[in-house]
Parts: structure tokens; sequence; C-alpha cells
């Protein structure tokens, strides 16, 4: 904070002392600086930069203009903050200003990306029209790249409402993928638009979550097969489905509950051919078998135990696995605790 302060200084010195007017770099280095500082006073510190700039350069037609950095600098610092919507707004509307007063340049797609990464990050439930609509205009604009497409599979993810509480838009995240993997002039997906959609389908509350996750697994693997090399599955994609199998325990249906598992435990098993397991890996495998093997049933002792053998092997049994292996087989975790001990 100190150093994030005694540079605010210096911008201002540069001027009322010695005259010299800061360039857009000198503001952009500190604006930046404040974005990615997280701390409480980012944003105002940051838009307060932003003021600074358009006052002067409204005064000054020599003075240094924002541009696209700048702008996109003060729009990453506002998503990183609470209660973001009303903020992006204000500041994009700003910017508009300024363009259609012929003082800066169109705004930018990194510009509108990071608008609607604000949006997006907000957390309100009410703003999902409005990201759609902008979307829709940098489509019809030809503004739209991969991150632009991402951003909005993430909205989809992320903004839930209902009668019945929250989830994300599955069904709309799997169409745009889809039109995403057409490849009619829109960009190619990679691995995080796969991997945006399978976690999407783990929050929701459709029917067969799991095999739909799954089934946005096994493209994800064929676009990489066919050379999209972007599209390689790392370990959050294994991890998504693992979580959809694990959060499909709310069925009324046994056969689902039974789909889930076998999916699970396939997925586990393919998921060694491309990466290797993490804690988080284990977490939900634990968790899946407690919500969807009746204790009891003949699988149930057999499967945590192989599958804690793995994870000892892998290195991987960390305080929260054992703490989810305790809740499911709290026997089996003295055991392994007491063979740690030795």
């Amino acid at each position: 904070r100190q150093n994030l302060n005694e540079a605010d200084d210096l911008v201002k010195t540069m001027e009322d002392t010695y005259h010299v007017h800061p360039d857009v770099q000198s503001f952009n280095i500190v604006i930046d600086a404040w974005s990615k500082s997280k701390l409480p006073e980012a944003v105002s510190r940051a838009e307060r930069l932003l003021d600074v700039m358009e006052r002067r350069c409204r005064d000054d037609s020599l003075a240094a203009k924002p541009d696209s950095y700048t702008f996109t600098s003060v729009l990453d610092s506002i998503a990183r903050s609470e209660h973001s919507f009303h903020r992006a707004e204000k500041v994009f509307h700003r910017i508009e200003k300024l363009f259609q007063d012929g003082i800066v340049e169109r705004p930018t797609i990194p510009v509108y990306n990071a608008y609607l990464n604000a949006l997006v990050s907000s957390g309100d439930v009410d703003v999902l029209d409005r990201v759609e609509s902008i979307f829709a205009n940098m489509i019809t604009e030809r503004n739209a790249n991969i991150r632009s497409y991402n951003t909005m599979l993430k909205a989809y993810s992320q903004f839930r409402s209902g009668r019945n509480g929250y989830f994300s838009r599955p069904l709309k995240a799997e169409e745009l993928l889809t039109k995403m993997e057409e490849h009619s002039g829109i960009p190619y997906p990679d691995g995080y638009s796969y991997t945006t959609v399978i976690n999407c389908f783990a929050r929701s509350i459709v029917d067969r979550k799991a095999k739909k996750a799954r089934q946005i697994l096994d493209k994800m693997i064929q676009s990489y097969a066919a050379g999209n090399t972007a599209a390689k599955p790392q370990i959050y994609a294994f991890n998504g489905v693992l979580s959809a199998s694990a959060h499909t325990h709310h069925t009324r249906f046994p056969e689902e509950r039974l789909e889930a598992f076998t999916i699970l435990v396939s997925t586990f098993l393919l998921l060694r051919e491309w990466t290797e397991p993490n804690d988080s890996t284990y977490i939900l495998f634990f968790q899946a078998c407690e919500r969807l093997l009746p204790k009891g049933h003949r699988l149930y002792e057999q499967v945590i135990e192989t599958v804690v053998y793995s994870c000892i092997r892998d290195g991987q049994m960390s305080a929260k696995v054992m703490h989810a292996l305790h809740n499911i087989a709290p026997d089996l975790a003295h055991q392994f605790e007491k063979i740690d001990a030795k």
C-alpha cells in the first residue's frame, strides 16, 4: 500500500513540482498496480486516476488521454470488487461519452471483454439479460473473440435464479458451445470453454447431469484428438464430471444414481490417461461414494479402500481428503491414520 501511495504522489509531483505532464504509460502503470493490488480502496483509487486523466484531457488537448489499457485496468479492478455491476456500467458509459466527444478511440474488444467480465463477476442475478444483450451486439459488430465467448459461458455458469433456489443455465451454455464447435466464423472452443460448460451442468438441477457433463468431456477429448490443441483436457474438466456425479444424489430415481456412480468410476479411471489427480479429485470421489452408494452396499468399503490406496500412492492424502474420508468411512480413516503415524 505504501508503494502504491508513493506512486500516486509521484504522478502528482511530476506536474505540480517539475511541471512535467505524466504520459499515458505513467498513469497506466499506477492504475494497473492498484487494479492488481486487491486492496479495499483499489477501485476508488483507479477510478480517481481515471477522473484526473479525463479532466485533464478535456481541458487540454495535449494531455495524456486514457487508452484501451487504462479502461481495461479500471474495469478489471471493478471485476475484483463486490457489487461491481453498477460501477462497471458507470465507467463504461463514461468511456462511451469520451468516444462520442471525440476524445478517445472507439472501445476495443479487450475493453468490451473487461466490461462483460465486470458485469458477470458482480454476481447480480438480474444482470444476465444485460450481459446477453451486450454479447449479442458484440457478435453483430464482429467484436467478439474467444474471451468474449468464454465470458458468456461463465455467465451461464454463474447466474442462477428460480423459484426453487439458485442454479446455472447449462442448456444455454451447451447451445453456445455447440455454435462455437460449428466454427462458422466464430472462435473455436478451448479448454476453458468445455470445462466451464461441464461445471455449469455440475451446478445445475437438470436430470442426468452426470451423463451430460461426461458427454461434454468426451466432446472435449474428441476435439483435441481432431487437432484442437487448445482443448486438451486438464484436471479441472475431469473434476467437473466427478462433481456432477457427486451432486446427483438429489434425484428421485435410483437408476440415475447408479448411472452417476458408473460415470464417476469410469471418469476417475480415464483421468489418468490425461493428467494426475489432485486432492479435490479424491474429495469429490469420496463425497460421491457417500451420496450415491448406500452404506452396507457390497461395493462401498471395497471401492473406498481401493481409492484410498491410490490416493496415498499419489501423495494426495491432505487434511481435507482425510476429513472427507472420516465422514464416509471413519474406521478406515483411523486405520490409515495409525499407518501414517508409524
